[in-house]
């Protein structure tokens, strides 16, 4: 990997929403084209990806949401929340906290950013447990 790999990661604020929704349906887009049909990957990022949902993770005390955006252009290229878990057949404890989603777009495959926002995730957890 080069020194430079084209891309950063920021902290997203509520201003973001609107990138890390159109990099959540892109990201969708890529996994699932020619596998779900059209309308049912249409209907899911609709409700799944709105800015709305970005929105209340940000908000949220207990979520931790990081953006990576791509140095030229300035366009989201990839994400990770993590947030309380909501997981109906699991029982969980007040301190837990799930990574609900990771994606980056298949352009930064190979680049590192994966392996980059898991250390963040790691490193949100840590700070967010008190884990040294």
């Amino acid at each position: 990997m080069s020194a430079d790999p084209g891309w950063h990661l920021t902290r997203a604020g509520a201003a973001d929403a609107a990138s890390l929704a159109l990099v959540a349906s892109a990201c969708f887009l890529e996994t699932f084209a020619g596998i779900l049909e059209g309308a049912d990957i249409v209907a899911h990022c609709a409700k799944a990806n709105a800015p709305d949902v970005f929105r209340a993770w940000i908000a949220d005390a207990a979520s931790r949401v990081a953006l990576a955006v791509a140095d030229r252009g300035a366009a989201p290229v990839g994400y990770s929340v993590l947030t309380t878990p909501d997981l109906p057949s699991v029982e969980t404890r007040p301190d837990d906290i799930e990574l609900r989603r990771i994606y980056t777009l298949s352009l930064t495959h190979g680049g590192g950013l994966g392996p980059t926002l898991m250390r963040q995730a790691v490193e949100d957890v840590r700070g967010y447990a008190g884990i040294a």
